[in-house]
């Protein structure tokens, strides 16, 4: 082959993908358009107000439909408009190896426009899985205290409590225990904001019994002045209680008093039977209130498991398995939750989610990075002749391998850009879910980044491999 037949050769690469610019450009424009339509109607459901709702899974496959086109519209545009700007700057065009590489890859993206929406789809459901990995062992530490802060935690009649120590007694050594009650307020001035339709009262806890519980834990205490009160819940209804006026003040005892606060973190699931909320009250106010349920804290010396569950359960089978009028069994073992229990359960469901998302996220990367290093493989054995060309135009070896890796880069870049984009949008909207659970706004921000390191990880072994690859084909034939 000679010079001007190597210069010539391959202007059939320069030919537009497009023969109208202008429905290129449409294209382009309107599927730009239609991703950031579809990436805000995802981000309008990812709130605590319509994440629960029945219609908001069709929103959001709606959303991701339309993103699915927008992506598959960009990666058939986005090469012609590349090679379009490229060939138009001619001082860019003429400068080191531009024009060559640009040639490469529109001959590569004429094939591959299509498989690079694929490819991209791939990389965008990879990052969301390794995502929710991260998020979902975030997680268990918070299911764990939501589920059993306590070593032992029950609510039952006052009468049996001794008998539930006496239980635990017989293989544990228990260093602290705390009754508290749980009192009816009947104005139900708070319970209405909680979707809470089988109560009509408010769950109140007063103030000592609440700094007991919070020392145990050894968080903060609280204190509270004569005109003020405090509401503890779970972070999944904060947004109930953050800017609520109707509840700024409420009347207790023919006395108005101030909301002073509220927390999420000293909350646990069975803090109350009643509600998701507790009204924290000074102890003066809930004389005269009546008395809803009574709780027992145990503390143990030692580290509690399962089998302490179990046995607490059959021993006090008499006081758990009632029989009704009718003679229905009710089993109420849910009124008894061990610690050790739950971070058994906890740790299983953690690892096996965690574990699956994390082998689908590696299995699309695997995939995405195969793709591109077998069509990479396959053009260096099929187009050798244009680098042994350059070498007998006096191309060093130096100089050629950095156009095979810049080439390679902007190969397996393409497809991840749009992908990475979307994918940040994306967990930033589930944040506003999620952030609830994990109590910090900004936590999704370092599981991103981690993630993304990953994912550049095991995908640069496949850059690398393939770079190893071209190199030896090429020198093979040399």
């Amino acid at each position: 082959m000679t010079i001007r037949d190597f210069l010539y050769f391959d202007k059939q690469n320069e030919k537009k993908m497009f023969r109208d610019s202008k429905k290129r450009n449409v294209i382009f424009v309107l599927s730009i358009i239609l991703g950031a339509i579809s990436l805000f109607l995802w981000n309008s459901r990812c709130t605590m107000d319509n994440f629960n709702k029945q219609e908001t899974l069709t929103y959001l496959m709606v959303s991701v439909i339309m993103l699915i086109i927008s992506i598959y519209g960009i990666s058939t545009t986005c090469a012609d408009m590349f090679l379009t700007v490229l060939l138009k700057n001619k001082k860019m065009k003429y400068q080191n190896d531009n024009l060559f590489v640009a040639r490469t890859f529109a001959s590569k993206a004429r094939t591959m426009s299509f498989t690079f929406g694929t490819l991209s789809m791939l990389i965008l459901t990879s990052l969301l899985a390794l995502n929710y990995s991260s998020i979902n062992k975030a997680s268990y530490d918070i299911s764990v205290n939501l589920n059993a802060p306590y070593d032992v935690q029950l609510f039952d009649d006052k009468q049996v409590f001794d008998e539930y120590i006496r239980v635990i007694e017989e293989e544990y050594t228990i260093d602290n225990t705390i009754e508290y009650d749980i009192y009816k307020e009947p104005n139900h001035q708070v319970q209405n904001f909680f979707q809470s339709e089988y109560y009509d009262f408010d769950p109140v806890l007063k103030l000592s019994d609440y700094n007991r519980l919070l020392e145990l834990r050894k968080m903060p205490l609280l204190s509270l002045n004569d005109n003020e009160y405090y509401i503890v819940t779970n972070s999944k209804f904060a947004y109930e209680v953050e800017d609520n006026k109707d509840i700024e003040t409420i009347t207790v005892a023919n006395k108005n008093l101030k909301l002073k606060g509220y927390d999420t973190k000293s909350y646990w699931n069975s803090i109350t039977n009643t509600g998701r909320f507790v009204v924290v009250l000074p102890d003066k106010y809930v004389q005269g209130l009546e008395v809803s349920e009574n709780h027992l804290i145990i503390d143990t010396k030692e580290e509690t498991d399962a089998e302490l569950e179990n046995k607490i359960k059959e021993d006090m089978q008499h006081q758990l398995v009632k029989v009704d009028k009718n003679g229905e069994i009710n089993d109420e073992s849910y009124r008894v939750n061990v610690r050790g229990a739950e971070i058994e359960q906890q740790k299983a469901m953690v690892a096996i989610v965690a574990s699956l998302f994390m082998y689908i996220a590696f299995i699309l990367i695997s995939a995405v990075g195969t793709i591109l290093a077998v069509q990479s493989l396959s053009d260096s054995t099929k187009y050798k002749y244009r680098y042994l060309t350059l070498r007998r135009l006096g191309i060093n070896d130096k100089s050629l391998f950095k156009t095979i890796r810049k080439q390679l880069l902007i190969l397996f870049c393409v497809p991840a850009i749009s992908a990475i984009l979307c994918s940040f949008v994306m967990m930033s909207s589930l944040n506003n879910v999620y952030q609830q659970i994990l109590g910090d706004k900004h936590l999704y921000l370092i599981y991103f980044g981690l993630n993304l390191i990953i994912f550049f990880l095991i995908y640069s072994i496949y850059w690398i491999a393939t770079y190893i690859g071209f190199k030896r084909n090429i020198n093979e034939e040399s």
